[in-house]
């Protein structure tokens, strides 16, 4: 679905229905978004990722298929209870658009998105490819942007060169990282040749580079998405299965709290940072994550005092021995707010006071319907005790003799002491 359209004036905007589709996954989210220029089988690698040779509608003629961002949500194939969500963008450097603004725009929000950032392109990693990825925000602490920012994955198509070097055979990664070495020296074009890669070694310091021979002859690559797999050469299977497994095993995405982001946070931060950019601003990724975590730890302390106020409907009152009652309370609060405890988010300290606040309301309706129990419990008792020892008799008129009162008194004492022996323990009521 259109997760992330263009309106008519050009602006991004937030399509709703997805939106509320991923807002219902409770479940840590793999977010994995493919950037890069039109027409260099994008679509197909995110199919495959999803296990299949469709979904993603691929571009078979020379106008560009994808406009915007959109969004396709697997179950996935190798975590339990995960869920992998692909973001396939708009084809940069469409001739067509003639903005480049807005292809930063795309790729920011992509890349702000994902937890895994793929660019896709093709033959051999050039100086124009390096400089299209400089786009990043300053000011932020090196070591935030390493949590923040996707692991970022170089996937090289129709790959036909010799991965060596001085004579020695080298690894992609090697190849990548041989691309991004900087030169010596001050001058002009040194130093233009210098920052982009500086900015990616910075802001994308995970770094993976993985290649494609092409699938086939040009018929082949026409009808891609007909044509099974095992179809396809030799080499691009074995090289797409060697990325997939790579791909498997990249974990969900995370807040700086190593906090795994769901769908309610994950619509939570695309909303933030799609507003900041139609707003002209650069998306300050501190403020979304700290909306999304004020948005998710409301959530889990409304959550905390939902299940304490089921423990409390469970409670068999009256509770007679109140050392009993304020020690049944502090385990209740504490089996309530265990789950907060675990899974709160960056500043949850006031959340956890408010939660103990609504907590300690519900607790004192409690206590006092409890004490008027108690209370209503003693009356019985002792209402039970003075007609079995004093009543009947006072009924028979025993008292009413010479010698009676004294009797009265001592068998008064009587209802006393048996009543003090059944309410022993029942301190701080009646």
């Amino acid at each position: 679905m259109c997760l992330i359209s263009t309106s008519e004036d050009g602006k991004l905007q937030v399509e709703q229905e997805p939106l509320k589709q991923i807002e219902q996954i409770d479940a840590p989210l793999v977010a994995v978004a493919i950037a890069g220029l039109y027409h260099t089988g994008k679509s197909y690698l995110l199919n495959r990722l999803a296990g299949s040779s469709s979904g993603f509608p691929l571009g078979k003629t020379i106008e560009s298929k994808t406009k915007g961002i959109w969004v396709w949500c697997r179950e996935h194939p190798k975590k339990p209870n995960t869920v992998l969500l692909l973001l396939d963008t708009e084809g940069l450097g469409d001739v067509a658009k003639g903005d480049s603004g807005h292809d930063n725009r795309i790729f920011t929000v992509a890349a702000l998105l994902s937890n895994v950032l793929l660019y896709n392109m093709m033959s051999a990693f050039n100086q124009d490819t390096i400089e299209k990825l400089t786009n990043a925000k300053d000011g932020t602490n090196d070591e935030e942007l390493g949590l923040i920012l996707p692991t970022f994955v170089l996937c090289l198509r129709d790959f036909s060169l010799l991965l060596e070097k001085d004579g020695l055979e080298i690894t992609p990664d090697e190849y990548l990282e041989d691309s991004l070495q900087l030169k010596c020296g001050n001058d002009i074009s040194v130093i233009n040749y210098n920052r982009p890669r500086e900015c990616i070694r910075k802001y994308f310091p995970k770094r993976k580079c993985s290649v494609f021979d092409r699938p086939g002859d040009r018929k082949t690559m026409q009808k891609l998405e007909s044509v099974p797999f095992e179809k396809l050469s030799e080499s691009f299977i074995e090289e797409t299965e060697l990325f997939l497994k790579y791909m498997y095993t990249c974990g969900p995405k995370v807040l700086i709290s190593s906090k795994a982001v769901n769908g309610r946070m994950f619509v939570s931060l695309v909303e933030n940072y799609v507003n900041a950019i139609r707003n002209g601003a650069v998306p300050d990724v501190d403020d979304a994550i700290m909306v999304v975590a004020n948005i998710e730890n409301e959530r889990m302390a409304s959550e905390a005092v939902q299940i304490f106020k089921e423990k409390i409907e469970q409670i068999q009152l009256p509770i007679l021995h109140t050392n009993n009652f304020e020690e049944l309370y502090r385990d209740m609060q504490t089996a309530a707010l265990a789950n907060f405890r675990i899974e709160s988010v960056l500043n949850a300290e006031k959340f956890v006071k408010q939660a103990l606040s609504e907590m300690d309301e519900l607790w004192e309706k409690i206590k006092t319907e409890n004490l008027q129990l108690v209370r209503e419990h003693c009356e019985s008792l002792l209402q039970a005790l003075y007609y079995k020892k004093i009543g009947e008799k006072r009924s028979r008129g025993e008292y009413k003799v010479a010698g009676g009162y004294p009797l009265y008194k001592l068998d008064l004492e009587g209802v006393k002491k048996d009543y003090m022996a059944n309410v022993k323990g029942i301190d701080g009521y009646e």
